[in-house]
């Protein structure tokens, strides 16, 4: 099903976006109440971002994502993820949806990747949760509370490749009282997907529970770091200093090849 590219709005959001207008999701230029892109961005080519992702018994995980997480729709995401504005759900959430039909089949419902208690008390909210909860209204699917963290882990964009596989694997797992998913088409929703290893994780325990089918979809896809980041890009970054007890902040700098981080070379 293709949706519309302006979504439909209520009169509180109205009267929001005209106090505070949001961003065109591709160059944050100021757009009206239920618009997702500016006039010029309209015409932008947006074909979604797709992969399939391996995970255990030999399973595929098909991921989509309606754009590549670069340039002014990275900036909007990272407004929407760090900084706050949670008003970006709903655009975002919706631009999502039209990516959906590029995945296999029909589903049932919709379920999400969960975040730690302290965590999401620190954010105020859960972005995947209420990125699903548009997903669910565009494509009229019901959204549960299917999946719980078991464990702590480290912030996955911290971590290279072989780490963040480690950091979340059985991470998850479906929570006690959840809706039966015996033989349900589940479509999880998250927003950044990079080597996929939450996403895997989480659709092992739906599948462990007994869904038929898992299919993911992200807000933006990271897939090739090399090309959507800014090589020399500075990050203030919390990582173990060497010899020392706990964590501090120092300034890092995307490596050359965009794919790590480096401390910054003097000069």
């Amino acid at each position: 099903m293709k949706l519309p590219e302006r979504m439909p709005v209520t009169l509180l959001e109205r009267v929001l976006s005209w106090a505070a207008p949001l961003g065109c999701l591709l160059c944050g230029k100021a757009v009206g109440a239920g618009e997702l892109f500016c006039p010029l961005c309209q015409g932008v080519g947006k074909k979604p971002v797709t992969r399939i992702l391996n995970i255990s018994g030999g399973r595929k995980l098909p991921v989509a994502s309606p754009y590549y997480y670069k340039s002014g729709y990275r900036k909007t995401v990272l407004e929407y993820k760090f900084q706050g504005i949670s008003a970006y759900a709903k655009p975002i959430g919706w631009f999502m949806a039209g990516a959906a039909r590029t995945l296999p089949g029909s589903f049932d419902l919709v379920t999400y990747v969960p975040m730690a208690r302290r965590a999401r008390w620190i954010r105020g909210y859960n972005q995947s949760q209420l990125l699903a909860r548009t997903v669910g209204m565009a494509l009229n699917l019901p959204v549960v509370t299917a999946l719980k963290k078991r464990r702590k882990t480290k912030v996955q964009h911290e971590l290279n490749a072989e780490e963040r596989a480690g950091n979340v694997r059985g991470a998850y797992g479906v929570r006690k009282g959840a809706p039966p998913l015996a033989g349900k088409a589940v479509l999880l929703v998250d927003d950044i997907v990079t080597t996929g290893n939450t996403l895997a994780d989480c659709a092992r325990a739906l599948y462990e529970a007994g869904a038929a089918q898992v299919c993911a979809l992200c807000a933006a896809d990271a897939d090739r770091p090399e090309k959507n980041m800014d090589r020399g890009e500075k990050r203030w970054i919390r990582k173990k200093s060497s010899g020392q007890s706990g964590t501090s902040w120092r300034l890092w700098e995307r490596t050359p090849t965009g794919r790590g981080w480096r401390r910054p070379r003097k000069g």
